[in-house]
């Protein structure tokens, strides 16, 4: 999974387009956040966001979402991709409600199992 999303920002910044990269806190880890900034950022947003997934050691640990530093940052960007191991009975279908369909694709590690309602799943 972190390959993949990887890739994805990888290709889109190439692209000329700028992505972002939210990790939960889990254990003791802090969440991360790494929110381009300038076109010109666009270089060193992408660095710091490899670094971020390179440094995620999840092993299980129970994840804290930080919506509220989330919501604070949400006007900056475009479309979202969450990114879950399954999408059965994810906590985030409220989070992709409030941002709105056109706006929320996400992407799982195992197969669809019928959860996420109305939203594109990305397998």
């Amino acid at each position: 999974m972190l390959s993949r999303v990887a890739s994805c920002m990888w290709e889109l910044s190439g692209r000329g387009i700028q992505t972002a990269l939210i990790l939960p806190a889990y254990g003791k880890a802090e969440a991360f956040f790494c929110i381009p900034g300038r076109d010109d950022e666009r270089e060193q947003t992408l660095k710091e966001a490899m670094e971020g997934l390179a440094a995620l050691s999840y092993r299980g640990e129970t994840v804290k979402f930080p919506y509220e530093d989330f919501w604070h940052f949400a006007h900056r960007v475009g479309n979202f991709c969450i990114c879950t191991r399954t999408d059965e009975g994810t906590s985030l279908e409220e989070l992709a409600e409030e941002l709105g369909r056109g706006r929320v694709r996400f992407m799982t590690l195992e197969g669809k199992t019928g959860g996420g309602g109305d939203y594109e799943w990305i397998a």
